[in-house]
């Protein structure tokens, strides 16, 4: 079975922390468990990458099971390229507005290949999903 690592775009990771942020707001340690689920489907998407429906351009998702969010990704070779982690429900905050906004910029400039500046996601460790808390 293929290797692959995952990556992710700055503005992934600052969705992950901003929706980390809410959770905890909300409840304290509901943010944890909000990145738990996270890492789950990020390993999900690492063990079965083709197992989920290109949706457009190389685009796939995956979605978390407790909480309302999608995953959108494409499979670079080697790399797995998180390019959006969207809540697909509105929030209090109005992030689902924002967020189908970014998909749609996504997808309209999506070439089925992205450049610009990644970061290796660490898997081993879910503060690395959202920085130094």
């Amino acid at each position: 079975m293929k290797q692959y690592r995952l990556e992710a775009t700055p503005a992934v990771e600052l969705e992950i922390e901003a929706s980390f942020e809410w959770y905890e707001r909300e409840e304290s340690g509901l943010g944890f468990e909000f990145l738990n689920q996270l890492r789950a489907a990020y390993l999900r998407i690492l063990d079965h990458p083709l197992a989920y429906q290109d949706l457009r351009s190389g685009i796939r998702r995956a979605l978390t099971r407790r909480f309302p969010y999608a995953i959108y990704f494409s499979i670079e070779d080697d790399r797995i390229v998180i390019v959006a982690v969207l809540s697909y429900r509105q929030r209090s905050d109005g992030a689902a507005a924002q967020n189908l906004m970014q998909l749609r910029i996504i997808y309209v400039g999506s070439d089925s290949s992205f450049s610009g500046s990644f970061s290796v996601l660490d898997l081993s460790s879910l503060s690395a999903l959202v920085g130094s808390w």
